[in-house]
């Protein structure tokens, strides 16, 4: 993983829809803090996005299965999310 790039583990004391995940389905989540333009043009926070996911995905998170995977996001996030998928 970039060492650029910022994640976060969200306690489930936290009242965000993340954390709301988290204490719903009992699963850890992971907020990437991608870069975003002006500063950082387009593909520079989807790149951010990929480095996470693959990170995640090589089990490099303990506690995390590797088989059941969800991205998601609000606003650009969404779009985020949806291009890290494919």
């Amino acid at each position: 993983m970039s060492a650029d790039v910022l994640y976060n583990w969200y306690k489930p004391k936290t009242t965000t829809s993340l954390a709301n995940c988290r204490i719903d389905l009992g699963c850890g989540v992971v907020s990437v803090h991608y870069r975003r333009a002006p500063e950082d043009p387009f593909p520079a926070g989807l790149h951010d996005c990929l480095s996470v996911a693959e990170w995640v995905a090589a089990g490099k998170v303990e506690g995390f299965d590797v088989n059941r995977i969800v991205l998601g996001g609000e606003s650009c996030g969404k779009r985020a999310a949806l291009l890290t998928s494919l």
